[in-house]
């Protein structure tokens, strides 16, 4: 229980007395805010006059922060002075100023002889205040401020050399010492160099400018160091100066050129070889070999630079390595020998010598490997011919290779019927193609046309093209082809049907058979191919004949139509016999399969047609009855006339003469030798002309005139199969004298026929029998 009571009565004095000091701090506050200042010294003697003395003061402060500093000059007007501050700025506004550290600097220059008094207030924002008084005694009346320098090389002028560093030291001598402050600026050094860009001088080991002043102190030796970047004579010119006097000094300084030069040049290989890099290793000597920065330029003398890769031409900055060597890597691109020049200079332009070195590049020479699989005399039209391609070099290079094959089969130049694989690539001729050095190149060839065929290919590396040639000789596959046809005659523009057969041996699938035609239209598996066009005849399981079913359609002008198979080597015609759909009958002059004329005297008749197209007969002889086929022929005559009719009046008058007739043998009452030897059979020539076309006499005497136009149509089984329009001449000389009888006799049908000229005619093949079978 006591020890309780006697801890509550310490916490009690202790909070007593916490509060005590609390309230002593808070009547103590202007005391914080409290400072000193201090001058470096209070009284200054021996004075000249107009000597400016330095003035130093520090403010104490008694706080760390809270407060701002402020500082005036007070102004004594009965005494004669001048106040610079640090910067030597002269003084002029005696109010306050802001004091933005702990320190201010002035300089104070006394005009009159006596006791100077210099007195700065210094107050804070909390409107504490410091008078501080320094005291200058000028008690010197007439102070000889003379000064002289004394100059000292301490590097020795005689060898210099651009880039060295030449140093000097100078002191300030004078008459009697004084509190004078000195100057020094730099006029000159460089005349190549005035604003010092390259060249420099260095005051005290600090970079300084021309036409500039610095200060410097009395009481020391000061340093000049000097570095020239040009070489030729160089004058240093300098001025010191105090508050009276000025005193110049000049040095002349020789300044020779640095030297590089190149010592060595090595290549770093014993055989060079086209497209593959080099080295060159150069080593330099140069006046300062701790400054490794040089230039190189390279080029040649000898050789097209277009093929010698990584030349400079101009110069090119590099540094050394320690060894004061420096690598050049080229590459050339033909193999001939080269001359290189290499010239170095160092970081003051200074060349150095040229230095050559010949150097000689070679091929990478190769050659060429074919390995056969197949006997290349015997190859079947559409058989794969393997050959393996190597390319074998005479050394491992960094080469690459290329192949393109330049012709196969002079007739199939764009390999529409061959096929050529590289490497599982189809090529194209004149097309350059990857080539596998490090392995066999797989060449595969196939070709759908026999013949003999030179493959030719060219394969080059960076140098060298090679070329190389294959004979290969390719047999065609065989096979014949022939037509059949139920019919002997066809009739133009109605369809027909025929057989193609075609039989091969050791047929390959490779080998594609192609149909064409010169008829208008060829039907085959319900596709119409027109005249030219190529169906193509794919052979069943790899069978060797074909059986083709097509139909045919003939234009009307056609005269001979021929099919033609081929397998783009062979081409055949089918020449059986009965496969008039070939090898049209022709009767006559006049093909079945089309109409011509026959030119008598520059007329054009259709004799020739008349007398063929209607003929069904035999080739046996036809003298006898049971041999004499016939069959119904109307022909049909109109004719115009004018006549007068019962009015005076000329009018024209249509009349039609029509007759059926039959083909019979001729009459063997000939009224002539000459019509005889028309109308007598001619078995020998052919087996047509032993017909003759009968007549009435009533169309031979009707009153009709040379002027008038006659027509003639002709019926076949009722249906119109021929016409003839605007017959001129139709009965010129009817009447025919006998020269050996004396005797007049009218002219047949058949021969007025041949000497009349028809002007428009149409046979109307649509009204035929389609097939005679």
């Amino acid at each position: 229980m006591k020890r309780l009571l006697l801890f509550a009565i310490i916490a009690i004095v202790a909070v007593s007395l916490s509060i005590v000091g609390c309230s002593k701090d808070k009547e103590q506050d202007p005391i914080q805010w409290k400072f000193e200042v201090k001058a470096d010294k209070d009284t200054i003697s021996n004075l000249a006059l107009n000597d400016i003395v330095p003035v130093t003061y520090v403010v104490n402060r008694k706080y760390n922060e809270g407060a701002t500093m402020q500082y005036r000059v007070n102004l004594d007007k009965s005494q004669g002075f001048t106040i610079y501050d640090n910067n030597d700025n002269e003084v002029k506004d005696f109010g306050f100023q802001n004091l933005t550290s702990d320190t201010l600097k002035l300089k104070y220059k006394g005009t009159f002889q006596g006791i100077h008094s210099l007195s700065v207030t210094f107050k804070n924002s909390k409107d504490e205040r410091v008078d501080k008084r320094v005291t200058f005694d000028y008690n010197i009346k007439n102070k000889n401020k003379t000064f002289s320098i004394e100059q000292k090389a301490i590097t020795n002028l005689d060898n210099i050399v651009q880039g060295q560093d030449v140093e000097l030291s100078f002191e300030i001598k004078e008459e009697a010492q004084t509190q004078e402050n000195f100057q020094i600026q730099f006029l000159s050094f460089d005349a190549a160099d005035e604003r010092l860009q390259k060249s420099k001088i260095y005051l005290n080991n600090n970079e300084v400018q021309t036409n500039k002043w610095y200060s410097i102190s009395k009481d020391f030796i000061n340093k000049i160091q000097l570095n020239s970047f040009n070489a030729g004579t160089k004058k240093l010119v300098y001025e010191l100066k105090n508050s009276v006097y000025t005193e110049r000094k000049e040095l002349d300084i020789n300044v020779k050129n640095a030297v590089i030069s190149l010592k060595n040049i090595t290549l770093k290989a014993d055989d060079i070889y086209i497209n593959e890099p080099f080295k060159i290793e150069c080593e330099v000597e140069k006046t300062h070999p701790n400054n490794k920065k040089i230039e190189y330029k390279t080029w040649l003398s000898s050789g097209n630079p277009a093929n010698f890769n990584f030349l400079t031409i101009t110069y090119k900055s590099l540094e050394i390595n320690d060894g004061n060597l420096f690598p050049l890597e080229f590459k050339a691109n033909s193999a001939i020998e080269y001359v290189l020049n290499i010239q170095v200079k160092d970081e003051y332009g200074n060349e150095s010598e040229v230095k050559r070195i010949s150097i000689i590049v070679k091929n990478n020479d190769f050659t060429i490997e074919q390995i056969l699989n197949t006997n290349l005399e015997n190859v079947e039209q559409g058989q794969e011919v393997k050959i393996i391609l190597k390319a074998k070099e005479d050394r491992l290079s960094n080469e690459l290779f290329e192949i393109q094959f330049l012709g196969f089969d002079t007739t199939d130049s764009n390999l529409q019927n061959s096929k050529i694989i590289f490497n599982n690539e189809e090529i194209q001729l004149k097309k350059w193609y990857t080539f596998n050095k490090n392995s066999d190149n797989q060449l595969s060839i196939k070709s759908f046309k026999s013949g003999s065929k030179k493959l030719i290919y060219q394969i080059k590396n960076s140098s060298i093209t090679k070329s190389k040639e294959v004979d290969i000789n390719i047999l065609p596959e065989q096979f014949n082809v022939k037509a059949e046809t139920p019919f002997k005659k066809i009739v133009p523009e109605k369809p027909f049907n025929f057989k193609l057969i075609i039989e091969t041996k050791n047929h390959n699938k490779e080998v594609r058979y192609f149909i064409h035609s010169n008829m208008k239209k060829l039907i085959y598996d319900n596709k119409v191919y027109l005249k030219g066009e190529n169906i193509h005849i794919q052979f069943d399981n790899e069978k060797e004949k074909k059986e083709i079913e097509l139909q045919g359609i003939i234009d009307m002008n056609t005269k001979n139509s021929d099919i033609i198979v081929n397998n783009s080597d062979n081409i055949s015609k089918s020449t059986t016999p009965n496969a008039v759909i070939l090898t049209p009958l022709t009767i006559n002059k006049i093909s079945l399969l089309g109409k011509s004329y026959f030119n008598i005297n520059d007329h054009y008749v259709p004799t020739g047609l008349i007398r063929s197209v209607f003929y069904i007969g035999k080739k046996t002889s036809l003298k006898k009855d049971e041999d004499i086929q016939k069959e119904n022929i109307m022909y049909k005559i109109i004719f115009q006339k004018e006549e007068k009719n019962g009015k005076g009046k000329i009018e024209k008058i249509e009349k039609e003469l029509s007759h059926i007739d039959i083909f019979e043998t001729p009459s063997p009452n000939f009224t002539s030798e000459e019509e005889k030897h028309d109308l007598e059979p001619d078995y020998e020539r052919n087996n047509y002309e032993n017909v003759k076309i009968l007549y009435e006499s009533e169309w031979r005497n009707d009153g009709l005139a040379y002027k008038d136009n006659v027509s003639i149509e002709i019926y076949y089984k009722n249906k119109k199969v021929y016409e003839a329009k605007d017959i001129k001449g139709f009965y010129k000389n009817l009447l025919s004298i006998n020269p050996s009888t004396n005797k007049t006799y009218s002219k047949n049908f058949w021969n007025i026929l041949q000497s009349v000229k028809v002007a428009e005619d149409r046979i109307f093949y649509e009204n035929y029998d389609h097939i005679s079978k």
